[in-house]
């Protein structure tokens, strides 16, 4: 069943007016946040505050009250001075409590079998991956915790997500909190057995791409909340460009945790196929796909989120220039007159232009 957190998030939604009050106090350490530590390092330390369990949404390059509350929540409880900002003996303290969560978890980005986008994936849980049709499942032998990552084509987010809140209504179901945007949406629950379940939706082409994970605290306590609110910031960064990290990147303050084995590499298990840009070789000429018609493409100088943007792409750009050198999920391309990094789910290699037949002249 849901802790403290859950019932925080139901109360911040559910009152705007009181999550919106910002004491004096505030300010200060919001100018501090953003003097001392650079994008990188302010998404770090939400992450490191998600991790635990003392901020309960996804991180953001501004300072919030969500993320003052529980920089000044993790001070009061390790005998610090609860100013709520987040000097250098606290982030070296939520570092070292926070490392063997992620190491425990071992987050990788896997991508969608069919959509390519990636999103993290607790892979240092020994879960297996099992392919279905509408992309892959992963559970954890001791059945403490289960992951769907799919993509439904044709199915509208709006129909979706009301039709679900129907669904567990109806069965007796807990709803913690649900959210609904114009493109996506989350909703919290807990069955009447007590299995607990997260899900984030996005629009996704025609259809829609998302996750749910259910998790079963009778079974062993995997804070499956926090699990949860990290693969959804990961989710939000895959498919709106909102700013993240990589996995190395936690657990550590912009280095990857030194305790612990790395986690493991991702295989797909036999009978998933790769993404798309798997297969992309140097010389491909790509295409843009997946990008609204009112945004465009952003060119990055280098392989990471939060790196400048040198440029844009339009969302029918065509054309694009590929020579083979890649970083993770990130291809290194030339378009017109701009170069740079961009995320792999948004190009596809586009097939070469079809030849026309004609009527050969005489000697030809």
């Amino acid at each position: 069943m849901r802790g403290v957190l859950g019932v925080a998030l139901a109360l911040t939604l559910a009152s705007p007016v009181i999550a919106a009050q910002r004491p004096a106090t505030f300010f200060v350490a919001e100018q501090i946040f953003n003097a001392s530590l650079d994008l990188r390092e302010r998404i770090v330390a939400q992450v490191s505050l998600i991790a635990a369990g003392l901020q309960n949404a996804v991180p953001t390059e501004r300072f919030q009250m969500t993320t003052f509350n529980a920089i000044q929540a993790f001070q009061a409880s390790n005998s610090l001075a609860a100013t709520g900002y987040p000097d250098a003996g606290t982030l070296d303290r939520l570092s070292v409590a926070t490392r063997p969560l992620f190491d425990q978890w071992g987050f990788r980005e896997v991508p969608h079998p069919y959509r390519g986008r990636p999103i993290w994936i607790p892979q240092g849980m020994g879960l297996r991956p099992i392919p279905n049709s509408n992309g892959v499942s992963f559970r954890d032998p001791d059945e403490r915790l289960e992951i769907h990552y799919n993509y439904f084509a044709g199915k509208y987010i709006d129909k979706e997500y009301f039709d679900t809140l129907q669904a567990l209504r109806s069965k007796g179901a807990i709803v913690h909190y649900s959210v609904m945007k114009d493109d996506w949406y989350v909703i919290s629950s807990t069955s009447p057995q007590g299995i607990d379940a997260y899900r984030r939706y996005h629009i996704d082409g025609t259809g829609i791409l998302g996750f749910t994970e259910f998790w079963n605290n009778a079974r062993g306590n995997l804070n499956g909340e926090r699990i949860a609110i990290l693969m959804s910031a990961s989710l939000g960064s895959a498919m709106g460009g909102r700013l993240f990290v990589d996995p190395g990147s936690v657990g550590g303050f912009g280095s990857p945790s030194p305790h612990g084995s790395p986690p493991p590499t991702y295989t797909p298990p036999p009978g998933m196929t790769l993404p798309p840009s798997s297969a992309l070789s140097a010389g491909d000429k790509l295409r843009v796909v997946s990008v609204a018609s009112n945004d465009a493409l952003s060119v990055r100088e280098l392989p990471d989120q939060l790196s400048k943007v040198v440029g844009i792409i339009p969302p029918d750009g065509r054309g694009i220039d590929f020579d083979g050198d890649r970083k993770g999920s990130w291809l290194f391309v030339r378009y017109d007159r701009i170069e740079g990094w961009v995320p792999s789910q948004f190009v596809v290699s586009e097939p070469p232009p079809l030849k026309k037949g004609r009527k050969l002249d005489d000697g030809e």
